[in-house]
């Protein structure tokens, strides 16, 4: 090969270096390929995410890139599943989850590995999705097994597992309606008596995780279950606000105020007193109140129910 040729190899295998270093790549398969020498894959250019898993230094990791990561290591019919799952089916309002959780049929061999939660379960192909290159758990799936992964009288996972299946059904990727059948094929599995308890208390009206939150405050605290999404129309039934939560037939509102709302302030205010001069009472809670002070927010809304009652 004259030197021209040479130094054309060298600049292909350059360039394949840095084509197979914007995404995880198996460090055994760029050694056999021959696209990186044993020298070369420890140098600093490549961060190792995983035993056998590798990047580009200078490219930046996040959850979903330590998925793809973890797919490249799975056996077959190995997938990501769980709240990693949920993450990657619907991304934002979720928080990816650590460790990333993975479920392999329960003969499939997998050593530990740090950073993963391996747990083993039966898997049909049915159950198994591609999302960004990843296979995860359908949306069914990861419903299903979020919804009886809890401990048993535990209200906390209680809470999470109904966000969870909230944010699913939200998303148009789950209809709730369908895990109980779903877990009628299934009764053997751990946690199964589980489900119902959250698919009654599931509500694909919810738009936001906290929203969930201030919802069943209310419904653990002995009230009735509010309307979600409820909207809110002035006399000539022209639209006012859609409000989080509603008792309509008491003219009650009921916000969770988050972050976004420092922002859009004064649209805020000029909506409330819409709503407030409709004869509607409008209640509105921060991410504080949800978790430090229930109580406040259940006597606060039960004391408005009676006035109205009253009335």
């Amino acid at each position: 090969m004259d030197s021209r040729g040479s130094i054309g190899a060298i600049s292909a295998t350059l360039a394949h270096m840095n084509a197979i270093g914007d995404q995880p790549f198996l460090g055994s398969r760029a050694l056999r390929d021959g696209v990186l020498t044993p020298a070369q894959l420890r140098n600093k250019t490549w961060r190792r995410l995983l035993r056998d898993v590798y990047v580009r230094r200078d490219v930046e990791v996040d959850s979903r890139m330590r998925a793809q990561a973890v797919s490249l290591v799975l056996p077959d019919i190995g997938v990501v599943s769980g709240g990693t799952a949920a993450w990657l089916i619907c991304g934002m309002p979720l928080s990816p989850t650590e460790p990333i959780e993975v479920t392999l049929p329960r003969a499939a061999a997998m050593k530990p590995r740090s950073g993963l939660l391996i747990r083993r379960a039966l898997l049909t192909p049915d159950d198994i999705a591609m999302v960004s290159g990843v296979p995860v758990t359908t949306a069914l799936r990861t419903g299903f097994d979020l919804a009886r992964r809890r401990r048993p009288n535990n209200a906390r996972d209680l809470v999470e597992s109904v966000v969870a299946v909230d944010v699913l059904a939200n998303s148009r990727r789950l209809i709730s309606t369908e895990l109980l059948p779903y877990a009628g094929t299934h009764p053997g599995m751990r946690g199964v008596r589980l489900v119902p308890e959250v698919v009654r208390l599931s509500d694909d009206g919810a738009e936001s995780p906290m929203e969930t939150r201030l919802r069943l405050v209310l419904v653990f605290g002995g009230l009735p279950r509010p309307v979600t999404q409820y909207e809110i129309r002035d006399r000539r039934g022209r639209f006012l606000a859609r409000v989080d939560l509603a008792y309509p037939e008491l003219k009650i509102a009921i916000e969770y105020d988050g972050e976004d709302h420092r922002d859009q302030w004064a649209e805020d205010i000029v909506r409330q007193n819409q709503v407030i001069g409709q004869g509607w009472t409008l209640m509105r809670y921060t991410k504080r109140d949800v978790y430090r002070l229930p109580g406040n927010i259940v006597a606060q809304v039960d004391t408005a129910r009676g006035a109205a009652l009253a009335a």
